[in-house]
């Protein structure tokens, strides 16, 4: 289950792009740092607080976060990365670097599938284009040859 599964607000939209296209050629040390700097201000808005007051390995919960505030937070980060987050990942003690760790794995996949769906339409353009010439297990094979390349860079970047 996710709390949002449909990014409507299109402002939010272009946001959520910007920081994909902020963090695509950062290195995984810095991709944490943007996350986590996003996820502390979040915070601090969502809480009412400074954002020096919050250390990124307390707990959220200490900082008097309740579950419509997690709600209300969970739907900006969500918002703000363009990314569907586990509803339950905002009860179980978070501290700002959990949060973003679970930021990171969702936009991890996000770029895995986006490989994935590139991937499916060339394919889909190859056989259109040679389809009499190309076997099934012809098929299946480029695919498969693709995504093994597509893991090998996403584990480079990631």
């Amino acid at each position: 289950a996710f709390l949002n599964n449909n990014v409507k607000d299109v402002g939010h939209v272009e946001e959520a792009t910007d920081l994909r296209v902020l963090i695509a050629s950062k290195t995984p040390d810095e991709i944490t740092s943007i996350v986590r700097t996003v996820v502390i201000q979040e915070v601090a808005q969502v809480l009412l607080i400074k954002i020096d007051r919050i250390e990124a390995n307390s707990s959220l919960h200490d900082y008097g976060l309740d579950s419509l505030m997690a709600v209300d937070l969970a739907h900006r980060l969500e918002q703000s990365f363009g990314v569907q987050l586990p509803v339950m990942m905002l009860n179980e003690s978070p501290t700002a670097v959990s949060v973003a760790s679970c930021i990171i794995d969702k936009l991890s996949e996000n770029t895995l599938n986006d490989v994935g769906n590139q991937t499916e339409a060339l394919a889909q353009d190859m056989v259109r284009q040679h389809g009499e010439e190309m076997t099934a297990s012809d098929i299946h094979n480029i695919l498969e040859r693709d995504q093994d390349v597509a893991m090998i860079d996403g584990s480079q970047t990631t």
